[in-house]
């Protein structure tokens, strides 16, 4: 549809897939809770147990919130006249139960309590397995990059939402 729009009125189309974003919100007004991996600091620290609905086996690529900011600050100072489509992911996926067990492993750290686990092995949910390719980086970005990032902003998360 947005590229007959482009050809009928010679607009300049831009397009940005994003995957699943990551990042410590930056106000205590921010309240995500639906989102992974949000929900899952919120339930370690109100629930004291992360609850997963599958197997977790299912992936998803999940990206820094402030990577996708600097590359659409990026995109916009470029001012490019044509169209342009993207894929804002960081072309890695991750097992939900590999979040889940992150957030797990930070959350008894920091709350200094036990976190339980809670794992529907009943639900058997086919590992995905896909690629997205990232348009994002400049450069070759590496999965442990990636968790690093991940853990970090997880602790943050929990820090924030702990003071509530």
């Amino acid at each position: 549809m947005l590229k007959k729009y482009n050809q009928r009125y010679n607009l300049n189309v831009n397009i940005i897939r994003l995957s699943y974003s990551f990042a410590n919100p930056i106000s205590y007004k921010v309240y995500r809770p639906d989102l992974i991996p949000i929900n899952f600091c919120l339930d370690a620290i109100n629930k004291g147990k992360i609850d997963l609905n599958s197997n977790g086996n299912s992936r998803r690529d999940f990206i820094y919130l402030k990577d996708v900011f600097l590359k659409i600050k990026s995109l916009i100072c470029k001012k490019k006249n044509k169209d342009i489509y993207y894929n804002f992911s960081s072309g890695k996926t991750f097992k939900i139960i590999e979040i889940a067990k992150i957030v797990q492993k930070e959350a008894i750290k920091i709350l200094k309590k036990k976190i339980e686990l809670k794992v529907n092995y009943k639900n058997k949910a086919k590992e995905n397995k896909f690629k997205v390719k990232s348009d994002i980086y400049d450069f070759k970005m590496s999965k442990k990059n990636i968790k690093n990032q991940l853990i970090e902003e997880i602790k943050k998360i929990i820090k924030h939402y702990n003071k509530i």
